[in-house]
């Protein structure tokens, strides 16, 4: 461990130089999707369910393969591991296909997931605050998770492109972070 240790709080410069490359691409990189996602929120989750459509072909071939190929494996494994294969294959093929359609309902699945899980937090929040000495904040909190919810569940399209607009910011925010991050590293 000479010059790379933790404990001793020193870092070789290429080892330092490297931190700082990575910093300086993630950071580009997630400012460049922070950006896509603030400009064409709906069409960013597409792109993103083409790649995940592409995850879901490698996967599946993947699956088919150690059924046809691993030793040793029982009957019952190579039958599912086929089945899985064949079905992450579909999948993806279909997700890629048609990917504007699979990121709406992607994107309208998400949004009324979010709705209900406030809507249970918002009820538990409730219940919870009854004998709590925080009563104040615990029925506010309630009060806003339950309007949250019934908010995202009445518009969940608006609702979801509002959040994802969130997350766009969030990533050029991250971004510029970690670019700043590694060329202050970099000096």
């Amino acid at each position: 461990m000479s010059g790379d240790s933790w404990n001793g709080g020193t870092f070789t410069k290429k080892y330092v130089q490297r931190i700082s490359k990575w910093l300086i691409a993630g950071g580009m990189a997630s400012a460049v999707v922070g950006l896509l996602v603030l400009w064409r929120p709906v069409h960013s989750v597409a792109v993103f369910t083409v790649v995940l459509s592409f995850w879901f072909i490698l996967l599946g071939v993947a699956r088919i393969a150690s059924a046809l190929m691993v030793k040793g494996m029982p009957a019952v494994w190579r039958l599912l591991n086929a089945l899985a294969g064949a079905f992450l294959v579909a999948s993806g093929c279909l997700a890629g296909r048609y990917a504007l359609l699979s990121a709406g309902v992607l994107l309208l699945f998400t949004s009324i997931m979010i709705g209900i899980s406030w809507i249970f937090e918002g009820i538990l929040a409730f219940f919870e605050s009854a004998g709590s000495l925080g009563r104040f904040w615990s029925s506010l909190s309630s009060v806003l998770s339950l309007a949250g919810g019934i908010i995202v569940l009445a518009w969940p399209i608006r609702s979801i492109t509002l959040l994802l607009r969130i997350a766009g910011f969030a990533l050029v925010v991250y971004g510029a972070a970690a670019i700043a991050r590694g060329v202050r590293l970099k000096r």
